[in-house]
């Protein structure tokens, strides 16, 4: 009974507070209504005297001054830099607690404020609406007018800005290859937000999916810019950024799990470009396939160009092959005792230490073959599938068809190995 009572009174002590707060808003709503001013910092030009507002004569010709200048002038900023120039400064004024402000500087914020401030028409706002107010004005229609006319003028621009540079540029023409329509989607991490285009049978739960469920919206951009730039023609939209003209250009993107399937408008192409790669020519479009690799850094497909693939081994691999060599000398040169006192010397994981272990015996063809790099990448091999495979090569020569295989187990003989940790390293 005793936390039923309690709820209950809290119940009560919420509903007063909701109660006493719309009275507070509905009272300070029907006072402006009155055009009477509800307290606040005293605005420049103005005393208060009694909750009323009075013109101060030296202020009120500071602020017809402001006012003109803007207009001769026709920027804030350079409005600002004028005004200490010109012995024009804020408000001195002490509060009813007894806390005096000092004249200052009047930054362009406050300059904004002023000049957009219905009060010096003898208006009270509140929201989004104006009433009259029952002090008098201080600056004329006519000089509050131009300064209106010109403060919008100046504020158009804004709204007619491009959209962000970093929008998706392919919305509605991607395409995966069971033929459903891919659409963005996003998620947040932090301050960042990370776009992909995923398919509407992963979203709505409809239909199968096809090879790929989800890509990179940047990534997918780049792609599909960089294979279409070098195919358009010089004439084509000029005048615009080249992803504007390559968004433009293409008509419809199939993405699947190994290429790109791009369909261009005919008169965006060169003549001269035109090659076997146009599969197919059909009235007013052209399509071609652009080969692509497929990585996945943790769990979203990321499209990678077959020739950025093959420049680099895999780093990853490279740096465990390397680590499990030190650590095989280590252990055979008697630094270490067992592998338990490793493990504890390098700070790492016990069970850790025993996985990668096994890649310090890899046969030399394939460790080849992984310093090489593109070979062994377009195989899809990655380190963990390397290392969960280490220990038994008939596993790994039937997983792999024939391919390059792994050593033959721990007791390999190393000494026939040509790299050492310090070349696997230095690569």
């Amino acid at each position: 009974m005793g936390r039923l009572t309690l709820n209950v009174l809290l119940s009560f002590a919420q509903f007063e507070r909701e109660v006493t707060a719309e009275r507070i808003r509905d009272k300070l709503a029907a006072s402006k209504a009155k055009g009477m001013w509800m307290g606040g910092t005293p605005p420049l030009g103005y005393d208060v005297h009694e909750r009323h507002l009075i013109v101060n004569e030296a202020e009120a010709e500071r602020i017809r001054f402001i006012f003109r200048r803007y207009v001769e002038l026709g920027s804030i900023a350079a409005l600002a830099a004028d005004l200490p120039k010109q012995g024009v400064l804020s408000k001195n004024w002490v509060s009813r607690a007894g806390v005096e402000h000092c004249s200052g500087r009047i930054t362009p914020g406050a300059l904004a404020v002023i000049l957009a401030n219905p009060i010096y028409r003898g208006l009270i706002a509140h929201r989004d609406k104006t009433y009259p107010g029952r002090h008098e004005a201080i600056v004329d229609e006519e000089l509050w007018t131009a300064v209106q006319t010109l403060r919008a003028e100046i504020k158009a621009p804004l709204k007619r800005m491009p959209k962000r540079i970093d929008e998706p540029l392919l919305i509605g023409k991607i395409r995966d290859d069971a033929g459903n329509t891919m659409r963005i989607s996003h998620t947040r991490k932090d301050e960042r937000r990370y776009r992909y285009y995923v398919s509407t049978a992963v979203l709505d739960g409809q239909g199968k999916p096809g090879s790929l469920r989800r890509v990179s919206a940047g990534i997918l951009d780049r792609a599909v810019v960089d294979a279409v730039t070098s195919l358009l023609a010089s004439h084509w939209n000029c005048g615009d950024a080249y992803q504007l003209r390559v968004a433009a250009a293409v008509r419809q993107v199939e993405v699947s799990a190994n290429r790109l399937r791009i369909t261009l408008d005919a008169d965006a192409v060169d003549e001269c470009a035109i090659s076997p790669k146009m599969i197919a020519r059909k009235g007013s479009d052209v399509t071609f396939e652009h080969t692509v690799v497929l990585a996945r850094p943790r769990n979203a497909m990321t499209i990678i160009g077959a020739e950025r693939a093959a420049a680099r081994p895999d780093r990853t691999l490279v740096r465990a092959i390397s680590l499990a060599r030190y650590w095989a000398d280590q252990l055979e040169s008697g630094a270490v005792a067992s592998v338990v006192d490793l493990a504890a010397a390098q700070k790492r994981c016990i069970q850790y230490t025993n996985r990668l272990l096994p890649l310090a015996y890899l046969a030399p063809d394939l460790v080849e073959l992984i310093l090489a790099g593109p070979n062994f990448a377009v195989s899809g091999y990655n380190l963990r599938e390397v290392v969960a495979y280490c220990p038994t090569l008939a596993e790994w020569t039937a997983k792999s068809g024939g391919r390059p295989r792994l050593g033959g187990g721990r007791d390999r003989d190393r000494t026939c190995d040509p790299y050492d940790v310090n070349v696997v390293l230095s690569r």
